[in-house]
């Protein structure tokens, strides 16, 4: 086949995928062939998987989580990694808080899309800080928020900052600052 041909054909497909008039069977069968089709680009497969992919999680979540896995699969991950490699090097035994990966409570009530998270809170000034995954809905971009703050006071005197998905590093340092604070029971500013 031509160039100007599967072209055409990966943009009319990419339309009606994009349209939401898909069944579940037809994006099953979309991805299959896009994954056998040896004319198409590298980069044409991945604006389909892409397009696939953002479609099923939408229309079809619980099909999507079954083939693709949980959405939030590499977020969890890497707070794991990063939880182990704290504990590691901090004593976090004190934590107010459980010391593990959690789901924010808007997940669960379906207010959001991901939010998952690691904080610790000191048990005498009641500081906590986080650092969170969080992406609104699937047009959203995924960010990390790294915040420091008072339970008695959530709102008011939060430090907060918010990096790209991709700032990993710069967001956990970020988190290694507010925790030191936090161990040594500094308030918020």
């Amino acid at each position: 086949m031509t160039n100007s041909k599967i072209q055409q054909q990966v943009s009319t497909l990419l339309d009606k995928i994009n349209s939401g008039a898909m069944t579940v069977q037809q994006l099953q069968n979309a991805y299959a062939n896009t994954e056998n089709h040896a004319d198409v680009t590298d980069e044409q497969h991945e604006d389909l998987v892409e397009a696939i992919t953002t479609q099923m999680r939408k229309a079809y979540p619980s099909v999507a989580n079954k083939k693709f896995g949980p959405i939030n699969r590499d977020s969890r991950q890497k707070l794991e990694e990063y939880l182990a490699d704290l504990r590691s090097r901090f004593d976090l035994s004190q934590n107010g808080h459980k010391t593990k990966v959690k789901v924010g409570g808007d997940v669960i009530k379906g207010e959001t899309l991901v939010n998952d998270y690691i904080s610790y809170r000191n048990q005498e000034t009641k500081v906590m800080c986080h650092l969170f995954f969080a992406q609104k809905d699937h047009e959203a971009p995924r960010q990390l928020h790294v915040v420091m703050n008072e339970l008695k006071a959530w709102g008011q005197n939060d430090s907060e900052r918010i990096f790209p998905e991709t700032s990993f590093d710069e967001a956990c340092a970020a988190f290694e600052d507010y925790l030191k604070r936090v161990l040594r029971g500094e308030l918020p500013e």
